[in-house]
């Protein structure tokens, strides 16, 4: 943890904040409360980053994903997503998501007891800036908020950037064509939080759907926290969007493209709403 010197409270990592803050009808509180501790809240994240090089991954022995399970539907999503964008494979990039996919299912916990540190689900890398891009993956039937997918995307981009002299050396292993440089202080690491259409239709207006009705009121209450959350996160060095996935037969990945009506009241600048080629 670390200390807010404002308020003299010890102040969790967001590796634990995203299981604290993850109630629908509090979503407006809990916008606020990350946004009063945000930069206590990252610099005790950064502390708790476990060493990742204890787990032993190395990207180029995982560039197959294993086979999942029939109730494990959204690690077969993240397969089929890994597969479709994988680097080399010549898919165009995602015009404000990710240029390709360099690694899935990433540890960053080194002990059997997690810590609240999980697995990146996807990394993504931005050929302009030579980047990382943390992609965090939510199923259509997730039940769990926008706001701690977010959370634990920046949680792991932190992870990611405290690990980056190892984990770069990885990518450029599997991917020895592909430019990976030092990261600097002022570099930034993107998260994309991304899903299913039928996941956002639980969180926007497009949907009139009575089951949801309740999630569209909490999160409209909280637009303009989050709004300002997702700010203070750029501002921070970790930009975020929201990506949606097309999905044909609820099972093939055909597209992906960032979305514009979320949170409440975004809006997407021109020419980034489109799908990719």
């Amino acid at each position: 943890m670390a200390e807010d010197h404002a308020s003299g409270h010890d102040v969790p990592g967001l590796h634990r904040l995203k299981d604290r803050y993850k109630q629908v009808s509090m979503l407006d509180e809990h916008c606020r409360a990350v946004i009063s501790d945000l930069t206590a809240a990252l610099a005790a994240t950064m502390g708790a980053v476990p060493d990742g090089r204890q787990t032993g991954y190395r990207i180029a022995e995982h560039q197959t994903p294993a086979r999942a399970s029939a109730g494990q539907s959204e690690r077969r999503l993240e397969a089929r997503v890994f597969c479709r964008w994988k680097c080399g494979n010549g898919m165009q990039p995602v015009r404000g998501l990710w240029d390709c996919l360099v690694a899935y299912q990433i540890p960053l916990f080194d002990r059997q007891a997690k810590a609240g540190w999980g697995y990146i689900d996807l990394l993504g890398y931005a050929s302009a800036t030579q980047t990382p891009i943390i992609v965090e993956l939510k199923d259509a039937g997730s039940p769990e908020t926008p706001l701690r997918a977010m959370l634990e995307g920046v949680a792991y981009a932190i992870a990611v950037r405290k690990l980056w002299t190892d984990i770069g050396r990885s990518i450029h292993s599997a991917f020895p064509d592909l430019p990976v440089k030092a990261l600097t202080e002022t570099d930034e690491v993107g998260v994309v939080v991304l899903a299913p259409e039928a996941y956002w239709l639980q969180w926007t207006e497009r949907s009139n759907e009575p089951e949801y009705r309740l999630r569209r009121r909490y999160i409209q209450a909280a637009g303009a926290a989050f709004a300002e959350l997702v700010e203070s996160l750029r501002a921070a060095g970790y930009p975020i969007a929201f990506g949606e996935l097309a999905l044909s037969n609820g099972m093939t990945v055909e597209d992906a493209r960032v979305i514009g009506d979320f949170p409440p009241g975004k809006t997407v600048p021109k020419g980034r709403e489109h799908h990719s080629a």
